[in-house]
């Protein structure tokens, strides 16, 4: 009771001290109305000699990241393109010029076109083929408002130098390859 008699001194602190603390005795654990929710009692479960063995040889191989098939995952592609980066070097590559992907179209397995257009409206085609060698992708690209010319040859030089940069960065990500429909 010694708090109130000195905080009494100074006008509004005892309200405010004994508010203040009846707030935070509700808040805390245990001081809440009762609930009919009953907490599990802590597992008492022991594994065998065997299962704690199979579970140790599962944490290690993960640890070691090798998959049971002794072989270890490609998380880098061998070539240092990945087909499916495509979408994302496409993105950054014209961001970097200062337009946007409308659209795209598989042609085929291998190869894809883009449609792009700038802030000013002008048009732009790329079309991203997979290649057999190096450099593994290559793109075409033609753009607008005067295809051939100058300022247009300009642009599309700086996508497509873009767009195989961003191929080769995404390319170093080191991760794991989404699983295709049929794989299992």
């Amino acid at each position: 009771m010694d708090i109130w008699k000195t905080s009494l001194h100074v006008p509004g602190i005892a309200v405010s001290f004994g508010i203040s603390s009846v707030l935070c005795l509700g808040g805390l654990p245990g001081c809440a109305p009762a609930s009919n929710v009953q907490m599990a009692p802590p597992s008492n479960h022991e594994l065998s000699r065997e299962q704690e063995q199979r579970m140790t040889a599962v944490l290690v191989e993960a640890a070691h990241a090798t998959p049971r098939s002794g072989q270890p995952l490609a998380l880098l592609p061998a070539n240092g393109i990945r087909w499916s980066d495509v979408p994302l070097a496409m993105d950054k590559a014209s961001e970097s010029v200062h337009m946007a992907v409308l659209r795209h179209e598989d042609l085929s397995d291998d190869e894809v076109r883009y449609d792009l257009t700038s802030v000013q409206g002008w048009p732009a085609t790329v079309t991203v083929r997979r290649l057999a060698e190096a450099p593994w992708v290559d793109a075409t690209v033609t753009a607008g408002p005067w295809p051939g010319e100058d300022p247009s040859e300009t642009r599309c030089r700086a996508l497509r130098s873009s767009f195989l940069s961003w191929m080769r960065k995404f390319g170093a990500i080191k991760r794991v390859q989404p699983l295709r429909s049929g794989n299992g």
